[in-house]
C-alpha cells in the first residue's frame, strides 16, 4: 500500500523520493487504506509545494509499528501550535483544511501524527501498528 501511494504521487509530483529502511520481509501493518492513502498525499503536497528539492519521506522499522516521516528540509513552522486547527495557513486565504483533516484522520486511525521542528527542517511522522503486535485492534484493515 505504501508504495503504491508513493507512486501514485510521483505521477503527480515528478519525483517524490522515499528511503525505505524496512527489513526484509513484507511488513503488515493494521490500518485503513483509503485514509491512510488521503493524509499520506496531503503530507507529500504540503512538503513538495514547499521545497520540492529536498522534500523526502523516511520510511523504517520500529518496535511493533512502521514509522513514516515527512522531511520538509529548510523550512519552518511560525506557529507550530496551529497547524492542526481549521482554516490555519502560512499560504494564504482558502487553505488549512489538510492537515486538520489529516489530523482527524490520524486520531481515528490512531496512527500518532505528529509535527516537529528538527533543527531547520520540519518533520511530520505517524505510526503504523504491524500486524502481531500489542497496539493492533481486531477489526482493522491490512495495508
Amino acid at each position: 500500500l505504501l508504495e503504491e501511494s508513493f507512486a501514485q504521487l510521483r505521477a503527480t509530483h515528478g519525483n517524490v523520493t522515499v528511503r525505505w529502511g524496512l527489513g526484509a520481509g513484507e511488513t503488515v501493518a493494521v490500518t485503513e487504506p483509503t485514509l491512510l492513502k488521503m493524509l499520506l498525499a496531503n503530507l507529500v503536497n504540503n512538503g513538495m509545494e514547499a521545497n520540492a528539492e529536498g522534500f523526502h519521506v523516511e520510511v523504517k522499522d520500529a518496535p511493533g509499528e512502521v514509522l513514516v516521516e515527512c522531511v520538509t528540509p529548510a523550512r519552518t513552522i511560525t506557529h507550530p501550535g496551529r497547524i492542526f486547527r481549521l482554516n490555519y495557513s502560512e499560504r494564504g486565504e482558502g487553505r488549512g483544511y489538510g492537515l486538520f483533516l489529516g489530523h482527524l484522520i490520524s486520531d481515528y486511525l490512531d496512527l500518532g501524527l505528529r509535527f516537529e521542528q528538527r533543527d531547520a527542517d520540519v518533520v511530520f511522522s505517524l505510526r503504523l501498528p504491524v500486524r502481531g503486535s500489542d497496539p493492533e485492534r481486531s477489526g482493522d484493515m491490512l495495508a
